[in-house]
């Protein structure tokens, strides 16, 4: 691609790259899991709840399905 190139709607490039974003957020969140001392601050894991990280890494990893497609 070129670089004065502009993505055009219907080719698929724009959600590959959406499909892309979401698989690295769902990598990150899981090694947030992994190493929450190292990864994370103490005030957000008063904040966010195991629960909820697992339905929203879900919701990512599903919608990365969905614009893989």
């Amino acid at each position: 691609m070129s670089p004065n190139k502009r993505l055009v709607v219907g080719q698929g490039q724009i959600s590959g790259y959406i499909s892309i974003f979401l698989a690295a957020l769902a990598l990150l969140g899981i090694l947030c899991f992994h190493y929450p001392e190292k990864l994370t601050t103490p005030e957000f894991r008063e904040i966010y709840t195991k629960n909820s990280m697992e339905i929203l890494m879900l919701a990512g990893v599903i919608g990365c399905f969905f614009f893989h497609y």
